[in-house]
């Protein structure tokens, strides 16, 4: 049997057996989750060693067939883990490439770097693409590998298998359904050697420190919405960046580094919800913000994965859009060249949804009634407003939205609004009569023993114009003159 017809049969197994390895299930009465599955490399002979070639050629260790209607998308993802049979290191390449059943390419993600050599252990190597059927049919996904050290072919590179529960070792993992409303946005605009016009250096004399990736770019800006019954989504990015030395021929001459020395950068993926008016509503980060990233001389080039899954907040406005970024900072050393990547989201928890009913002007009894009705939860929020008392006067979601079933609805309650009257300078009966006619109370009333004025207020605690709760306590200093002028 050829290894191509043993890791066909080893992917079948797995296949059917997919729904033991897509994590927790949740019942279908109350969410749908995205469910994958794995096909492992199987630890048969031969199947596992990639040879060097020169120049680098590409070797099929795993591949599986997917049967899909046109438009039908599903997320693939790798991990090649290896070891290198030499104690000299050498470039290694991973790629997932998918083929529509007249062996036509459809889409295809690579990375590579450097082996530093067999003391270094295993070098581990991710990656991912979001396949969309470009008609019905059945497409076939291969992950393949290459190993390349110039001339040199006397060293073998190893790909590790892998077993349940698939933290290590070598496999494809792919969407077991349809991701529907799923979306991948690609940023390759630099070429290996660095000569494109449109290739971002980061950290030398004449470029900024700091890019963002995947950002807004109009007049087509890339925002992406979660459906309408989405709870959860997941997203994730693979990225190239490359070590400017001074002896690398990956970038320009004028971009490269002094001497043997790392790069030393910053970065993480953020997928930050929005409200209507496009200012941000939710932080969502992938890796803390001050994440180090060392790529060493005798390395060079660094491939980085990130991945977040969050909630979709249904308090942003009734907005469900998204906007990927992924930032990179340099901090010091060699420049970095970005050299492209991918980010793939997908709406990865569904469930049955409702629309948000209109509960503005109604009392908070009310509201919470009608918000429970449709099958949300209620949360209210007491502020003074000028509105009645009792009553509601903003929510978010707004009335007419559409949410999962559950989602929380925050109602504003208003608990009215008075304002403090200027009182100072009026005799003690005028001010009271003023206080209790905006609907406050009287406090305290002091005396002062200024012979300013008699009789008048002083002084007034709150000041005149304050905004407060209808009821609150105005206290008062009223002026007296005992004994003649103090003075």
């Amino acid at each position: 049997m050829s290894i191509r017809s043993r890791l066909a049969v080893a992917g079948v197994l797995l296949a059917a057996t997919a729904s033991t390895l897509a994590g927790p299930v949740v019942p279908a009465s109350a969410a749908t989750v995205s469910t994958f599955f794995y096909v492992p490399l199987p630890d048969i002979p031969g199947a596992v060693t990639i040879l060097p070639s020169n120049p680098a050629t590409f070797q099929t260790i795993l591949w599986t067939q997917l049967t899909l209607q046109q438009g039908e998308k599903r997320r693939v993802e790798d991990q090649l883990d290896v070891t290198i049979s030499s104690s000299e290191g050498a470039e290694v390449g991973n790629m997932i490439i998918c083929f529509d059943s007249a062996g036509s390419e459809v889409i295809r993600a690579s990375s590579g770097t450097n082996h530093k050599g067999s003391s270094a252990g295993v070098l581990r190597l991710r990656n991912a693409l979001l396949l969309e059927a470009p008609h019905t049919g059945t497409f076939t996904c291969e992950l393949q590998v290459h190993t390349s050290d110039g001339t040199r072919l006397d060293y073998t590179v190893s790909a590790l298998p892998s077993h349940n529960p698939f933290t290590s070792g070598t496999w494809l993992h792919l969407s077991a359904t349809d991701e529907v409303g799923s979306q991948s946005w690609t940023h390759n605009e630099c070429n290996s050697p660095g000569t494109f016009y449109t290739c971002v250096y980061l950290g030398s004399p004449s470029d900024p420190r700091q890019f963002r990736v995947f950002v807004d770019r109009a007049p087509s800006p890339n925002l992406w919405t979660a459906r309408n019954d989405a709870t959860t989504i997941d997203v994730v990015a693979h990225y190239q960046v490359t070590s400017c030395t001074s002896g690398g021929s990956s970038c320009r001459p004028e971009k490269r580094g002094d001497g043997d020395r790392n790069a030393r950068f910053l970065s993480h993926m953020t997928f930050n919800q929005l409200y209507p008016d496009g200012s941000v509503c939710r932080i969502n980060i992938s890796e803390g913000p001050f994440t180090v990233y060392n790529i060493e001389n005798s390395v060079h080039h660094l491939p980085i994965a990130y991945h977040l899954t969050a909630p979709v907040s249904p308090n942003c406005g009734g907005s469900r859009t998204f906007r990927p970024e992924i930032l990179f900072s340099w901090l010091e050393e060699n420049p970095i060249k970005l050299d492209g990547g991918s980010l793939i989201a997908i709406n990865s928890v569904r469930t049955t949804t409702t629309t948000v009913p209109n509960v503005l002007g109604n009392t908070e009894a009310q509201a919470v009634n009608a918000i429970r009705a449709a099958g949300l939860a209620a949360s209210p929020i007491r502020e003074i407003n000028p509105a009645p008392a009792g009553t509601v006067f903003a929510q978010n979601s707004p009335g007419g939205t559409v949410e999962p079933v559950g989602s929380t609805v925050h109602i504003y309650v208003s608990l009215g609004r008075a304002v403090v009257p200027f009182v100072v300078g009026f005799d003690l009966s005028s001010a009271i009569q003023a206080i209790n006619s905006a609907n406050l109370a009287v406090g305290s009333v002091g005396f002062v023993n200024t012979c300013v004025d008699p009789g008048s207020v002083q002084q007034q605690n709150p000041a005149g114009g304050t905004v407060v709760l209808p009821g609150t306590a105005v206290n008062l200093q009223v002026s007296t003159c005992v004994g003649g002028d103090p003075k």
